[in-house]
């Protein structure tokens, strides 16, 4: 069942294949990367979900379900978090 799912046109399993080049592995890497095609984004991400762009929100509303919890109001912000703050003694010899 797998192997007919995968050639099917247009799954994303049958776009990987097809566009998916193949490396030698006696050859070198770089070279074979930089001769590899472009990759189109857009239909890869059309082909592995209906929904492209809205991961983070259909997530967010899954796992609320499914926790019982009632979906936040507003989106959360997203980013990396603060640096650390450096050691309170930063730079003298005290412990």
């Amino acid at each position: 069942m797998s192997s007919q799912v995968e050639q099917r046109s247009g799954r994303a399993q049958h776009l990987v294949r097809t566009a998916a080049g193949r490396l030698d592995p006696h050859g070198a890497p770089m070279p074979q990367l930089r001769a590899a095609p472009g990759t189109d984004h857009e239909a890869v991400a059309a082909a592995v979900t209906s929904h492209p762009g809205l991961s983070s929100v259909l997530l967010r509303g899954t796992a609320c379900r499914l926790l019982g919890l009632a979906e936040p109001d507003r989106r959360g912000k997203a980013g990396p978090p603060p640096p650390p703050a450096p050691p309170r003694h930063w730079g003298t010899t005290e412990e």
